[in-house]
């Protein structure tokens, strides 16, 4: 068997953290990495602001250069949207490639103070502290602390992006200039809440309204209202039914309130047709819907 040399490779003392809150954390981490972050904010302004920019050339060159026929403003102007774009580029890698290095970074030195920790407590931390939950702190938490490093320069660059759009604006439309300069900073924080991710029932509501937009002819619904309570699906069913009267509608569903409303049931068992017809026949015939239907009924209100 080959035995390769040991050798150990030295490792940075990641220092001592400010614990008291987790804003002073992340500013003690952002210090240590200080050089890193400046340079990535640098190119991701270079990245954004190239990008207002570019679309600033573009426009002079339309209008210098077509509108007024003149080749030479016209070859200038070409010029200096190749060379935006080439900058663009450059920097958009760079930047991407340091905000990396910075969420790696800022992930190793978390799970070095974390390890430090808990090669100090022991086995005292364990027994307080199951064994899962620091694997998941270490694997999960230390990337999410990480992750707010990788935006830092987008972060930058929007900002110094929005204030050149503003001042390119601002020469040619005053109008235009004070949307953008006073608008985007009243609106973001109202646009914010839309962005977050959507609760299940909510998403659930939003797929069927947009569904309902599209006018279609025929609608498959496959337990269009799982995901919401009794009461509000049978509420939203109703609704459902008012907007979608002259459509055909096939609904699978487990709630029999569903079966109730339906110009026809058909009741399947083991991938079979067991049985067909209006609910009153179903339930006339005594067959296994109609046992369904009484168990469901016996159940509670639900059913109304």
């Amino acid at each position: 068997m080959l035995h390769l040399p040991y050798r150990e490779l030295p490792v940075e003392e990641p220092g001592t953290p400010d614990q008291r809150s987790p804003m002073r954390y992340l500013v003690w981490l952002a210090g240590k990495q200080k050089g890193l972050l400046t340079l990535n904010a640098l190119f991701g302004i270079g990245w954004m602001v190239s990008q207002a920019l570019l679309w600033a050339a573009v426009g002079a060159a339309i209008d210098q250069g077509v509108v007024d026929h003149d080749q030479a403003e016209l070859l200038r102007w070409v010029g200096v949207v190749l060379a935006l774009g080439l900058f663009q580029a450059l920097c958009g890698a760079l930047r991407h490639q340091l905000a990396v290095t910075n969420w790696m970074s800022a992930t190793c030195r978390t799970i070095q103070v974390i390890g430090r920790h808990i090669s100090t407590t022991g086995a005292a931390l364990t027994d307080e502290i199951p064994a899962g939950d620091v694997v998941n702190t270490v694997a999960g938490d230390a990337m999410r602390i990480g992750g707010a490093f990788d935006v830092f320069a987008r972060f930058m660059g929007a900002i110094i992006s929005w204030l050149v759009a503003s001042v390119i604006l601002l020469t040619t439309s005053v109008e235009l200039g004070l949307i953008v300069l006073l608008g985007v900073p009243i609106l973001a924080p109202l646009t914010t809440p839309l962005m977050r991710p959507l609760h299940t029932t909510q998403a659930q509501r939003l797929a069927l309204a947009r569904l309902v937009m599209t006018d279609p002819h025929t609608l498959v619904l496959d337990e269009a209202t799982a995901l919401l309570d009794p009461r509000a699906a049978r509420h939203l069913e109703r609704s459902l039914s008012a907007v979608l009267e002259g459509r055909t509608v096939i609904a699978i569903a487990h709630r029999l309130h569903t079966a109730h409303d339906a110009d026809r049931v058909c009741v399947v068992i083991d991938g079979r047709i067991a049985a067909l017809g209006t609910h009153d026949e179903l339930v006339a015939t005594g067959g296994k819907y109609a046992s369904l239907w009484a168990s469901w009924r016996s159940e509670g209100p639900q059913a109304s």
